[in-house]
């Protein structure tokens, strides 16, 4: 029945047989193997899932990615950059000649150009101007702040410059409202209406207030976009046409 001193299940002298290993000999504990891969284990001897080394090198594999991927986005964005400012600067004009000739304002045009007078008439610039005479026209609003802070320095612009005709034209704007503006800022110069916004056109305007500077002979020598701050700078302005 078997050997006596023998365990059930246990092989007598299995254990006799294995040699001891020497004093000297590193000694490797044995790891559990599960389906083929090794897995550490916790304190306790438990079952703990990937080591922490290995979480580790794929969190740092992770980061590696990502900033490899924003530092190749970053070089692809520089070059198409270069690419984009190269072929703007090869198809660039060399001069602004080409602009300037169209925003060129064609003055035959503009003094023709019909306008509406505050008591239902019509009239033009041509009809406002004095013959001979240099010509300021201030295109304005009564809803523009810029222009209604202006309007001082033109009036008394006009009272030191009697040897050049002053014009004011209201453009889009309400009827009852400029007139009211007119008024209370004691402009003492003739002003018409601009309804449909067609004289600023013909002006070449890019804002307001906008103000050009005729000369006598129905050219234009200067226009601001923007109201004058001072009363020298509208000064310095005013004697371009001298």
């Amino acid at each position: 029945m078997g050997r006596s001193g023998g365990g059930a299940g246990t092989v007598v002298g299995a254990m006799a047989d294995r040699p001891e290993p020497a004093a000297d000999d590193p000694i490797v504990p044995e790891q559990p193997v599960t389906g083929g891969s090794v897995d550490a284990t916790d304190a306790d001897g438990a079952a703990a899932g990937p080591s922490q080394a290995t979480t580790a090198r794929r969190r740092s594999l992770d980061g590696r990615t990502i900033a490899i991927a924003a530092i190749i986005g970053l070089m692809a964005a520089l070059i198409a950059g270069l690419v984009a400012s190269a072929l703007l600067s090869d198809d660039a004009p060399t001069g602004t000649m080409e602009l300037e000739e169209t925003r060129q304002v064609d003055t035959a045009k503009l003094l023709a150009q019909p306008l509406d007078t505050i008591d239902g008439g019509t009239t033009s610039l041509d009809d406002l101007r004095e013959a001979e005479k240099p010509t300021l026209v201030n295109l304005f609003a009564s809803n523009c702040v810029p222009c209604v802070d202006e309007m001082p320095l033109l009036t008394a612009a006009h009272e030191d410059n009697p040897d050049i005709t002053f014009v004011g034209v209201a453009t889009q704007d309400d009827a009852a409202k400029a007139k009211a503006l007119v008024e209370e800022t004691e402009i003492a110069y003739p002003w018409a209406l601009d309804p449909t916004g067609e004289f600023f056109y013909e002006a070449k305007g890019a804002g307001m207030p906008t103000t050009l500077l005729i000369s006598a002979d129905g050219k234009v020598l200067d226009s601001k976009t923007g109201a004058f701050d001072t009363g020298a700078e509208l000064q310095a302005f005013l004697d371009q046409a001298s």
